[in-house]
């Protein structure tokens, strides 16, 4: 495997081991909460918005721990108008601060992106590969009983591990599947 690609598969690790480490740590008893939740986001890591589900894995009494995947298709169609759409996936922790309306969420994780590109060398399309580093922290409203999640985010995206990005992103999301 050569060092590049290596480089994106140790970081994937080190986040996942983070998430799962990070919520053994921090692990107390739930009371009934919403374990699941699907969400719209304009902008954000699928850069023009995407659609995510959100899993509860732990709750404390003061953070509570989250995993998140989502998908984003950027541009449908390539520079031949054939469809071979731009493809991000965003995968996500989160460490969610607050027991009430009002919380504060950090996260990080990965953006694993697919696009569409020319190559002179190939003579035609060829598909690119990305794997970027995003870091982000967020207002996150919802009321303990009420369904509906509102979340403003500013994230820090270090595409394919070489260009900053800063970005922002606003989300609405359904809680469900009562846990106790």
């Amino acid at each position: 495997m050569e060092s590049g690609k290596w480089r994106h598969v140790r970081s994937l690790l080190l986040c996942v081991t983070c998430i799962i480490g990070c919520s053994s740590i921090f692990a107390q008893d739930s009371n009934s909460t919403y374990k699941n939740t699907v969400s719209i986001e304009a902008l954000g890591l699928g850069r023009y918005g995407s659609a995510e589900y959100e899993v509860l894995l732990r709750k404390g009494k003061l953070v509570d721990y989250y995993a998140a995947a989502g998908f984003a298709m950027v541009r449908f169609f390539n520079y031949e108008n054939k469809f071979k759409p731009d493809v991000f996936i965003p995968m996500m922790g989160r460490a969610v601060f607050g027991q009430k309306s009002h919380h504060l969420e950090l996260s990080f994780g990965q953006v694993v992106a697919s696009y569409s590109t020319f190559s002179v060398a190939k003579g035609g399309e060829d598909r690119e590969l990305e794997v970027s580093l995003a870091l982000g922290t967020a207002y996150r409203f919802h009321t303990p009983q009420g369904r509906w999640q509102y979340r403003a985010t500013f994230y820090k995206i270090l595409d394919d591990f070489d260009n900053n990005r800063i970005w922002i992103g606003v989300a609405a999301g359904y809680r469900f599947n009562v846990k106790n």
